[in-house]
C-alpha cells in the first residue's frame, strides 16, 4: 500500500498534498519543502495507519469535510 505527497510550489508558498484536493485531502504549508513536508507530518501524527489515512481521505470525499474535521 503507498500514498502519494503532490508537492506544489504557488508563488512562495509550498504545499505537500495527500489525496485528490485541499477540501478533502490532508496537507501542509510552508516556504521551503522542508516546512511544508514538517507540517504535513504534524498533521499526519493523528493517524496510526496508511489504512486510517486511506479511510479518512475516503470519508472526506464522500462528505465534503476536511479530514482533521470528522471525528
Amino acid at each position: 500500500m503507498a500514498l502519494t505527497v503532490n508537492i506544489t510550489q504557488d508563488g512562495s508558498q509550498v504545499s505537500c498534498l495527500i489525496g485528490p484536493d485541499l477540501m478533502t485531502g490532508i496537507a501542509g504549508f510552508g516556504d521551503t519543502v522542508a516546512d511544508a513536508m514538517h507540517a504535513l507530518a504534524y498533521d499526519l501524527e493523528e493517524y496510526t495507519s496508511i489504512e486510517s489515512i486511506e479511510a479518512a481521505l475516503e470519508r472526506a470525499s464522500h462528505t465534503g469535510t476536511p479530514p482533521r474535521s470528522q471525528p
